[in-house]
């Protein structure tokens, strides 16, 4: 049940990262500046929202001795895989 609960999340939401960014070229508007503003601006909520279900899941999975410690694994996670998503 702790698989479905929080992990599932994590993955179900890696996956749509996934999806999204193997998408080709969309433009919202005409203006390169408002098409770089407006995708850097999903990115930096894509990867928030990823950075929070990988703190849930961490915190519901495994006991941190700091509550810094969860958040610089959840971190590293989230790098880790933006890092492998530009691959």
């Amino acid at each position: 049940m702790t698989f479905i609960r929080y992990w599932f999340p994590v993955i179900v939401w890696m996956a749509v990262i996934f999806f999204l960014s193997g998408r080709s070229s969309v433009q919202v508007a005409q203006e390169p500046v408002i098409n770089f503003l407006f995708f850097k601006t999903l990115h930096v909520i894509e990867y928030s929202i990823l950075f929070a279900l990988f703190v849930r899941m961490l915190q519901n999975s495994y006991k941190f001795s700091k509550r810094s410690y969860l958040y610089l694994t959840a971190f590293l996670l989230k790098v880790a895989y933006a890092a492998s998503d530009e691959i």
